[in-house]
């Protein structure tokens, strides 16, 4: 298993935000992560990649204990990740906002340039590479993040509402990428709203509801199932 989550939990004052969440994932494996908002989706995504400590629990990546280390360390580790609001370098070029992902990962830097231009290319990012980032609309910034992520050659990486704002093509193009990638070992966790993006995209789906996993499966079983649809009624 390339990650391990056992009885996690964080709370933010009298909000228990993840409450016992346990979850695996394997290698090359493309889960997503699915709920209402607040349901503790992306404080999961934090939580394993060190930007919130967990109240109690485990995570392991790689068979490593990573809960409680700091976020550099873990994507030193092979995990790399997005947020919801692209956080790009902004006064930083477009390729040094790619350079900026290697710092950390010497065993990424090796083909990093041809890389670079291949997923630049294929996000039609190439002409912009040495603008700053800042000068990007909000869809490239978002385009430029995933890119940035996929420099490190993650064993795991994580997307946070990867596709918003973006259009079918370059939904198509991610999709091919993430595909790629799956044959080269590497496991993904999406966190989605776009139900046609995790269908289409994931192999196995987690449902979460209230910081905890009310469903699991394959795509079609988990929209499908009654408590995850009460769950975004609000019934």
């Amino acid at each position: 298993m390339v990650l391990v989550i056992d009885q996690l939990k964080k709370s933010f004052g009298g909000v228990r935000a993840v409450n016992g969440v346990s979850l695996e994932v394997r290698d090359g494996e493309i889960v997503g992560i699915i709920g209402p908002n607040g349901s503790g989706k992306t404080t999961l995504i934090n939580l394993i990649t060190g930007y919130y400590e967990p109240d109690e629990g485990l995570i392991e990546v790689s068979g490593k204990r990573i809960d409680g280390m700091r976020p550099y360390a873990i994507a030193a580790l092979g995990v790399a990740r997005t947020f919801q609001v692209p956080r790009v370098f902004k006064r930083l070029s477009v390729l040094d906002n790619l350079a900026a992902a290697l710092a950390f990962n010497r065993r990424a830097r090796e083909g990093s340039e041809e890389r670079a231009r291949d997923l630049l290319k294929t996000f039609d990012l190439w002409d912009k590479r040495h603008e700053p980032a800042g000068n990007l609309s909000g869809g490239q910034q978002r385009i430029l993040e995933i890119v940035r992520a996929m420099m490190t050659r993650p064993q795991l990486l994580l997307l946070d509402e990867p596709t918003a704002g973006l259009n079918p093509l370059f939904i198509a193009k991610l999709k091919d990428i993430l595909l790629d990638m799956k044959n080269e070992g590497t496991s993904t966790l999406i966190v989605e709203h776009n139900m046609r993006v995790v269908v289409d995209f994931c192999e196995r789906v987690v449902a979460m509801s209230e910081g905890q996993i009310i469903a699991e499966g394959v795509p079609a079983e988990v929209l499908e199932s009654p408590v995850v649809i009460d769950s975004y009624l609000g019934r």
